[in-house]
C-alpha cells in the first residue's frame, strides 16, 4: 500500500485525542517526555551518523555503512539500496545485507522500481499478497521476504537518485514514525552518496587518464610488440583488481579464436588452446562487438565450459569488450580483451570504461604493426627485382671458379694435396652461394619468427668463440675475448650468432693481412652490450649514414649488401639496438645493446 493509506487515526480522530490528552495532562506527561527523549536520542544518532557519513569515500563501504544503519535503527531484518544508473536507464544494489549478489532491473519494475518512479513511499505488511513484489530474488537466494519498507532517496534539489527498502520488522509492522526515520535518514544519506559517486568518477576518470597516458608512451616508445602486448594484459588485470587475463584473436582462415598474450594461472596452457568463432562469451564479444560485464558467468547462457574444463581454471567473473580496427573506412572487430575473476568485490561499469579504453590502445597497436608490416612487405617486393639482379652479379664469380677447378680436377692428373686445395676452394665457394641465397631469403621473409630463450650469456659468448676462434686463426687473426657479464639474456640463439658471425665475416674481409679480433660482453646501464671490434681500416665517414640500407656493399665484391641490414632487423625483433661506435681511434667496432631479463 502507498504509506498515505496507512491504518492510524484521521485528522479529526487526531484533533480529538490532542483534546483528551490536553485534558489528561497529568497521565499523559511522562509518556510524552520518554517520547521527547527518544526523539532526541534518535536526532542525535542521526547527527553523529550523517558526521560519519560525510567522511567516507568508498561508495560500497558508504552504503554497507548506511545499511547497517538503517537496519539497526529500525530493527529490521535487511536492507537494501537501490541507485539509479542514468547511463544504463537501470536501478542497481550491491547492498543487501546477508546477500553477495548485485541485483540489476529496468527502471519500474519492482517495489523499488514503482517508488522509484512515483516518488511515493510503499510499505507492505504482507509481500506475497502484492502483486508488484518480485519473488525471484526470494527464490534465487532462499530468502523469506514477508513486510518491507520502501522510501525514495532524494537528493538536495529533490531529484530521486535511489530507494530505500527494509524487509521483516522484527517487532511487529513498519510504522509511520519508521518512514519518518528513513525519509529524515535518506536526506542525510543522499547527500554523502552523491559526494561518494562523485568522487568515484573523479578517481576513475583520472585512473583512466593515467592508463592511457602510460600505454600511449610505453607503445610511442618500444620497439619489441610481444613486450608491450604482455604489459598491457598486466597493466589491464592490475587495474581491474583482477587474476589475468589475455587478448583473443579471430583467424580469418579458421574462423577461430586463439588465445594470445595470457596472464595468469593457466597462462602457458592457454596458448594452445582455440575457441570457435561463435564459442563462449569470448566468441559473442567477436561476433557482435558488444561488451560482456558479468559477476556471475556460471549462469551466463553465453558461457563456455570447454576451456575451464580442460584446464582445470573456473571463471566466476568476466569483463570483455571487441579489439576494432578500422580498415578503409570499414570498422572491422578482429578479436577481444577479456580479463578475468575479479579478487576483491566485483567488476563494475567503471571497469569496463578501462578496458574499454585499454582495448583501443591494443587495437590501434595492433593496426598500427599490420601497416607497418604492410608496408615494410610491400618495400621488400619492390626490391626484388634488384635484389635478384644483385644475386645473379655476385653468383658470377663463385660460379666462375667452381667451373674452373672442376675442369682442372676432370682433365688433369693432380696430387692428393693439389686435389684437396682445390676441393677445398669449390666447397668455400658453394658455401658463399649458400649464405648469398640465404640472406636474400632472410631479407625477403623480414626474419620475424624468433625463438626466444634465457641463455648464460658466458655460455653463448664460449659457443661464438669456439667458432671464430678457429676461422681467425686460419687468418692470421688474433682473437680477444672479454666476458664481464655472468648473468642471463633472452636471446634467439641462433640468429644473435649470425648477426656476430656476419660482423665477423665484415672484420675479416678488411683485415687482409691480419690484425686483430675482439668480442666483449658486459654490463651497461642496465642493458648487456657485445662489442664486436676489429683493427682494420675503419668505414668511412661518409658512408656510415647509409651503413644499415639495404645492398650497401661499400665495395665488398663478394657481397649481397643485406648482411648488416638483416642483423639490423634481428637485433630490433630482440628489443635492441646495434650501431656503429665512431669514437674508437683505430678500425671498427659495432655494438650491439640488449635489456636484461626481468628477475
Amino acid at each position: 500500500m502507498v504509506l498515505n493509506d496507512l491504518t492510524g487515526p484521521s485528522d479529526g480522530s487526531r484533533q480529538r485525542l490532542m483534546t483528551d490528552q490536553k485534558s489528561a495532562n497529568d497521565t499523559c506527561e511522562p509518556a510524552q517526555a520518554s517520547d521527547l527523549r527518544g526523539r532526541i536520542e534518535q536526532l542525535s544518532k542521526l547527527l553523529d551518523v550523517a558526521k560519519r557519513m560525510s567522511h567516507e569515500r568508498d561508495l560500497d563501504k558508504l552504503l554497507t555503512f548506511i545499511a547497517e544503519q538503517v537496519t539497526a535503527g529500525l530493527n529490521a531484518d535487511r536492507c537494501a539500496i537501490f541507485l539509479v544508473d542514468e547511463k544504463t536507464d537501470e536501478i542497481w544494489s550491491r547492498v543487501a545485507l546477508g546477500e553477495v549478489s548485485e541485483i540489476r532491473f529496468r527502471k519500474g519494475q519492482g517495489i523499488a522500481g514503482t517508488v522509484i518512479a512515483t516518488g511515493e513511499s510503499i510499505n507492505i505488511p504482507d509481500a506475497y499478497a502484492d502483486p508488484r513484489f518480485n519473488r525471484k530474488v526470494d527464490e534465487d537466494t532462499g530468502y523469506r521476504t514477508r513486510s518491507l519498507m520502501c522510501v525514495p532517496l532524494q537528493d538536495v534539489d529533490g531529484r530521486i537518485i535511489g530507494a530505500f527498502e527494509v524487509l521483516n520488522k522484527q517487532n511487529g509492522e513498519f510504522t509511520r514514525s519508521d518512514h519518518d526515520y528513513l525519509i529524515a535518514f535518506g536526506s542525510q544519506a543522499a547527500v554523502a552518496i552523491e559526494s561518494a559517486k562523485l568522487y568515484a568518477e573523479l578517481q576513475s576518470k583520472m585512473n583512466q587518464l593515467n592508463i592511457l597516458y602510460q600505454l600511449e608512451r610505453e607503445l610511442s616508445t618500444t620497439s619489441d610488440f610481444d613486450s608491450f602486448m604482455m604489459g598491457v594484459i598486466k597493466r589491464a588485470a592490475g587495474a581491474l583488481g583482477a587474476s589475468g587475463g589475455s587478448i583473443l584473436l579471430l583467424d580469418e582462415q579458421s574462423k577461430r579464436i586463439y588465445f594470445t598474450y595470457p596472464t595468469g594461472e593457466k597462462a602457458d596452457s592457454l596458448k594452445t588452446l582455440f575457441m570457435e568463432g561463435d564459442e563462449g562469451i569470448a566468441g559473442h564479444v567477436v561476433k557482435t562487438g558488444q561488451k560482456v560485464l558479468d559477476n556471475n558467468v556460471q549462469r551466463n547462457p553465453l558461457h563456455s565450459t570447454r576451456i575451464s574444463e580442460e584446464l582445470g581454471l573456473e571463471t566466476q567473473s568476466i569483463v570483455a569488450v571487441p579489439l576494432v580496427v578500422r580498415e578503409g573506412d570499414v570498422e572491422k572487430t578482429i578479436g577481444a580483451l577479456e580479463i578475468i575473476n575479479r579478487l576483491v568485490g566485483r567488476f563494475t561499469p567503471a571497469d569496463l570504461q578501462v578496458a574499454d579504453i585499454i582495448a583501443a590502445q591494443v587495437s590501434s597497436a595492433i593496426s598500427r604493426k599490420r601497416l607497418l608490416e604492410e608496408k615494410r612487405k610491400s618495400e621488400r617486393l619492390a626490391t626484388v627485382g634488384t635484389l635478384a639482379s644483385s644475386i645473379i652479379h655476385d653468383f658470377k664469380n663463385p660460379m666462375a671458379i667452381i667451373r674452373g677447378y672442376g675442369e682442372l680436377i676432370q682433365r688433369m692428373e693432380l696430387p692428393p694435396e693439389k686435389r684437396e686445395l682445390f676441393c677445398k676452394i669449390i666447397v668455400g665457394e658453394v658455401d658463399r652461394c649458400v649464405n648469398m641465397t640465404k640472406e636474400m631469403l632472410y631479407f625477403v621473409r623480414g626474419e620475424k619468427n624468433f625463438a626466444f630463450e634465457l641463455v648464460p650469456a658466458p655460455s653463448l659468448v664460449d659457443e661464438i668463440a669456439l667458432l671464430l676462434d678457429n676461422e681467425m686463426s686460419r687468418s692470421k687473426i688474433e682473437f680477444m675475448k672479454v666476458v664481464q657479464y655472468e648473468g642471463p639474456i633472452r636471446v634467439d640463439r641462433e640468429k644473435l650468432k649470425r648477426v656476430i658471425f656476419n660482423l665477423s665475416n665484415n672484420a675479416l674481409a678488411a683485415m687482409k693481412d691480419g690484425g686483430v679480433f675482439g668480442l666483449e660482453c658486459r654490463r651497461v646501464e642496465g642493458e648487456v652490450e657485445f662489442r664486436i671490434s676489429d683493427t682494420g681500416p675503419g668505414i668511412a665517414p661518409e658512408i656510415r649514414p647509409k651503413l644499415f640500407n639495404a645492398f650497401a656493399t661499400f665495395g665488398k665484391k663478394e657481397g649481397t649488401g643485406l648482411g648488416l641490414c638483416i642483423a639490423k632487423e634481428i637485433i630490433e625483433g630482440h628489443g635492441g639496438r646495434i650501431y656503429l661506435d665512431d669514437k674508437v681511434p683505430r678500425g671498427a667496432c659495432f655494438v650491439i645493446r640488449l635489456r636484461v631479463p626481468e628477475e
